[in-house]
């Protein structure tokens, strides 16, 4: 009887610690891609799910993610991530004015930047700024549409870049992606 008792509690003991590893290992997130969408973002990398139309081509990269209509048309959308410094603002205004566009004006000169417009704009439930604007590059006008939110102690700005036409052709699609936007 001892021995059926020694016996029962190992096969329990077994069974409860084999039963943990299989919780373990299956609690990985569950991510719902929406219908007609993939996942550009590597979650390994990144604290955030970027879905993208699932014609669209993802372009790996280490320091950000991106991805582009077709190889004819190269309207794109990127994430930047970058963990706020102590003598920054935490907020979306502030890393625009004195990041993003600061950067964008001392590499290609003021003259080449319109601003057009910006907006209070909510991504996925976090409150950021929605800005418009236009860099002319040889007689190119690049059209752009940027998102700024901070939260998780980063910045995150989500750019949607296109030329003439194909900018508002492929509205629909950054709408889409933008509202399937997700923070992890």
């Amino acid at each position: 009887m001892r021995e059926k008792m020694k016996a029962l509690k190992r096969t329990l003991v077994f069974t409860f610690a084999f039963l943990m590893l299989l919780f373990t290992v299956s609690c990985k997130k569950d991510i719902s891609v929406p219908e007609g969408y993939k996942l550009a973002s590597n979650l390994d990398r990144v604290d955030y799910m970027l879905f993208v139309p699932s014609d669209w081509i993802i372009k790996e990269s280490s320091t950000m993610t991106s991805a582009y209509v077709s190889e004819s048309d190269k309207t794109s959308i990127s994430v930047i991530q970058r963990n706020k410094l102590d003598n920054e603002e935490a907020n979306a205004q502030w890393w625009y004015d004195n990041y993003y566009m600061s950067e964008l004006k001392n590499s290609l000169g003021e003259d080449k930047i319109t601003e057009k417009s910006s907006e209070d704009f909510t991504l996925d439930t976090v409150a950021g700024k929605k800005f418009t604007f236009d860099i002319v590059l040889d007689g190119t006008t690049y059209n752009y549409i940027v998102v700024c939110v901070y939260t998780n102690a980063s910045f995150y700005a989500v750019t949607y870049t296109s030329v003439g036409e194909l900018f508002d052709k492929n509205m629909d699609d950054l709408n889409g992606i933008l509202t399937n936007f997700k923070f992890d």
